[in-house]
């Protein structure tokens, strides 16, 4: 921290929708709630809202200067854009605001994939947001929010973990030829690499070394 490298996850904040769904209503639950009890479902949302904003307000008070945001049921699977307009969306970007307007960068996990979501989630906390892209397609991603937000992904970890290396290499120069001209991108893994060889994680890190200066 002292030589100006925080870490990415210093404390953590659950999207209102998800914590309703993985920790109250259960994910079958929140998913016919949307159908059968919205109004019910818009109310409790709203409380954990309320619950997640004092969470935030206690990260900065503590020092923290980025806050993690894993989220779950955003998917492009999960809802359709309808839904996620209606009963994700908002919240989560009120607590991204909330986060800007305490200096805070939000580092959001979009787990899966959310390739349809990018056009809506675009101009969120212009300058506070990295996105790791878990499935997202980070070449779309960058054409898409690369003015308001820096793109974090772009190894599968399929391809990291059990891949050849030169089809490790040609993953990353195919991502950084395309991704990072213009910065904010940073090459990354969409999941864990605890299993991971160190002979591929070299490969990975030697090419991203090699290719990633624009």
């Amino acid at each position: 921290l002292a030589m100006g490298f925080p870490g990415m996850i210093q404390g953590t904040v659950t999207a209102p929708f998800d914590v309703v769904s993985d920790l109250l209503r259960g994910t079958v639950g929140t998913m016919k709630d949307m159908f059968r009890n919205g109004e019910k479902l818009l109310k409790l949302i709203d409380w954990a809202e309320t619950y997640q904003a004092g969470v935030i307000r206690g990260m900065k008070a503590n020092g923290a200067t980025r806050v993690f945001f894993p989220l779950h049921k955003g998917i492009d699977p999960f809802m359709n854009d309808a839904q996620f307009r209606k009963f994700y969306w908002p919240s989560l970007d009120r607590l991204h605001k909330l986060c800007m307007s305490l200096d805070l960068t939000c580092v959001d996990v979009l787990q899966h994939a959310w390739d349809s979501r990018l056009e809506i989630i675009a101009d969120s906390a212009p300058g506070h947001m990295v996105y790791n892209c878990e499935q997202t397609d980070v070449v779309k991603a960058k054409k898409v929010m690369g003015k308001t937000a820096c793109i974090l992904g772009g190894m599968p970890l399929s391809t990291l973990l059990v891949g050849k290396p030169d089809a490790i290499r040609d993953q990353v120069k195919r991502v950084m030829d395309e991704a990072a001209p213009g910065g904010g991108f940073i090459m990354g893994v969409g999941g864990s690499i605890i299993n991971c060889s160190r002979a591929n994680f070299d490969v990975f890190y030697e090419a991203s070394m090699q290719y990633g200066k624009y």
